[in-house]
């Protein structure tokens, strides 16, 4: 059984500018093995097509599943349906 690591993070991407930071900061946790939540709202998916000339899914083939619940059971999310949230191991 994988160790797993004893930091996790949420990165979150709105539709601010500065996608290129948090897809950085997500690889590099990622290639540490972190435990990390992404979020990822309707704005921010087009920021990431317009600064990373791709679309925000295909962030999730960094992901082992799909989990609409994160934020919430985490205290973050408001109920609002135009998110979607990542789980990456």
């Amino acid at each position: 059984m994988k160790e797993t690591p004893s930091h996790s993070y949420i990165i979150a991407i709105t539709g601010a500018s500065g996608a290129i930071y948090g897809f950085s900061l997500l690889k590099a946790l990622v290639t540490m093995h972190f435990f990390v939540y992404l979020i990822i709202s309707k704005p921010g998916f087009k920021v990431i097509k317009d600064e990373l000339g791709m679309f925000a899914d295909i962030l999730s083939d960094h992901a082992n599943t799909v989990d609409k619940g994160v934020a919430e059971r985490n205290g973050l999310w408001n109920g609002l349906n135009d998110e979607i949230k990542i789980r990456i191991k």
